[in-house]
């Protein structure tokens, strides 16, 4: 369960690297304006949207939630090295926007899925599944402290002075402090693998369930059937030969089988003789219950 709190810290914290230091280092090494940053941010949500159309499709066609994080904690780690690799002075301006664009295409791989993986646990805990509301509201709250500690520390280590920059060769808007961005992103990753997925999501609990399911559902269609034959009378002896017939008394035991406690023979008996019982007796005779009521009745013609 504490594992989704430190992903969902790291990857609302990484989004303050691009919210809090996209507008100083665009200025100094592109001389942007408000206009631009303001258009690269709202292009990249375009990318958000086509991302969470993508994972919206692969769930649907049974991709498991923790892989789909895990894609998306490696894809972020691998766009925060490439922003602190190409956030340099004279770059290009498609090396300054790509970067970004592909840190934000990761947000929906990671917050949905996240989120999931956690109700998961909480639900499949005997002790916080009464709490699964407050449960939700911490996680929430996690990502709320990420929103108001992070900038401070991206403006602190992560953003270089533009004096400072003037006095290096790599021309380099970041400082190597950036690189914590995704070295934490990795360590998430592990985390995720090291916890694993929640067994009420793992296919063979599935696959258990369903099986189940069934068994009670075939349950419940045969105790319906009983009932519904619970009045009914059967004749087990349409036929009885005269010369050749054992008459066999059972007694039901605890144990649920019958018991042969009388055995009468009989050179001849009666072709009227009937062995008639309830129909749900029957079923228990073979195996299904123990008999609870067998009656005799000899009928002259």
């Amino acid at each position: 369960v504490a594992v989704p709190f430190f992903t969902l810290y790291v990857f609302n914290a990484n989004f303050q690297i691009v919210e809090a230091a996209l507008a100083p280092a665009a200025a100094d090494a592109l001389n942007w304006g408000p206009f631009e940053t303001s258009t690269v941010m709202g292009s990249s949500s375009f990318f958000i949207f086509g991302s969470v159309v993508v994972v919206n499709r692969l769930s649907k066609r049974g991709a498991r939630d923790i892989y789909l994080l895990l894609f998306g904690l490696l894809f972020s780690a691998i766009g925060y090295s490439i922003v602190w690799f190409s956030w340099r002075r004279g770059v290009k301006i498609w090396q300054f926007v790509v970067p970004i664009l592909a840190t934000t295409a990761s947000f929906p791989f990671l917050g949905s899925t996240n989120r999931s993986l956690f109700s998961a646990a909480v639900d499949a805990s005997p002790y916080l599944s009464r709490y699964s509301g407050m449960m939700q509201a911490l996680i929430s709250m996690s990502s709320s402290v990420a929103g108001f500690t992070a900038p401070s520390i991206v403006t602190a280590f992560f953003l270089r002075d533009p004096s400072y920059i003037d006095m290096t060769t790599d021309g380099r808007e970041l400082s190597a402090w950036t690189l914590l961005s995704p070295g934490l992103t990795m360590i998430a990753f592990f985390l995720v693998i090291w916890a694993g997925e929640p067994l009420s999501l793992r296919p063979e609990s599935f696959a258990q369930i369903e099986m189940e399911e069934s068994i009670r559902d075939n349950d419940a269609t045969k105790n319906e059937q009983y009932r519904d034959l619970k009045t009914e009378k059967t004749s087990l002896l349409s036929s009885i030969d005269e010369n050749h017939m054992s008459f066999v008394k059972y007694k039901p035991s605890r144990s649920g089988r019958c018991t042969i406690i009388r055995v009468e023979r009989s050179s001849k008996l009666s072709p009227s003789m009937v062995c008639s019982f309830r129909a749900e007796s029957a079923q228990c005779c073979m195996g299904v219950l123990a008999p609870d009521d067998v009656e005799y009745e000899e009928e002259s013609l």
